[in-house]
């Protein structure tokens, strides 16, 4: 099924990732956009709506509705 990648090329790679809980919201919808038009979302396009968790607002909710 074809040739692996050197395992210099795939830890330069992973040295690169970064793990975060709060992403670049630009960056997420940008890279969306062009998997979308190179075809990698299917044929019905994407729906991104709610992807991202506000934790403030989210919390904000809460209390309200403790409060009531």
């Amino acid at each position: 099924m074809g040739k692996s990648l050197p395992t210099k090329i795939i830890d330069e790679s992973f040295s690169n990732l970064e793990i975060t809980s709060n992403p670049i919201k630009n960056s997420v919808l940008i890279f969306a956009e062009r998997a979308d038009s190179l075809g990698y979302l299917g044929r019905t396009g994407y729906n991104l709506d709610g992807i991202f968790y506000d934790v403030n607002l989210n919390a904000n909710s809460m209390v309200t509705k403790l409060n009531g």
